[in-house]
């Protein structure tokens, strides 16, 4: 006669004996009997919304919860950016990872061009522009490289308008 033990089957997630804690498995359970899923990658170390990732694998409202959170912070950062900049911004693009994370995004910007007819155009563009890059409460390293370009577009301005000042002052001299 053959014995047969109820605990055998083990369904993902439940354990295979009474003192075994539940397996962490995709489609499993988790230890207040909510579904796991599988979350394909961290997409950076040392991320705050990571961290309720255990073995690759989250509740399901974890990953409700951490999409929400991420998007809310990625638009937050973003719509710094388009309202500082003004007519010079275009729309705002965000990033997703494989989870539907939001991972970060961008707002491309327009130079104003520099023209010896108007450099004070292009000065107050550069200078709205380096106020948007650095708007966000913590801007990257691409926010710092546009804001160093702003900066180099407000100083060849600066150039452009002495040398025109220069010109009509010997113009207004010559009359």
């Amino acid at each position: 006669m053959s014995m047969v033990s109820p605990i055998g089957n083990n369904i993902a997630g439940f354990p295979q004996s009474p003192n075994q804690p539940p397996q962490r498995v995709a489609g499993g359970l988790d230890e207040n009997g909510e579904r796991l899923v599988q979350i394909s990658a961290i997409h950076a170390e040392g991320c705050g919304f990571c961290a309720s990732i255990r073995d690759g694998l989250m509740t399901e409202s974890q990953l409700a919860k951490l999409k929400q959170d991420s998007l809310a912070e990625v638009m937050a950062h973003e719509q710094a950016h388009q309202s500082a900049a003004g007519a010079y911004a275009g729309a705002i693009h965000i990033d997703f990872d494989a989870n539907g994370i939001a991972i970060g995004g961008h707002v491309p910007i327009t130079f104003p061009p520099l023209t010896e007819d108007n450099p004070e155009i292009a000065l107050k563009g550069a200078e709205m522009i380096r106020a948007a890059a650095l708007a966000p409460s913590d801007p990257s390293g691409q926010d710092m490289s546009v804001a160093s370009q702003a900066m180099d577009l407000l100083g060849r301005a600066k150039v452009m308008m002495d040398k025109k000042r220069k010109r009509q002052e010997l113009g207004a001299g010559q009359a």
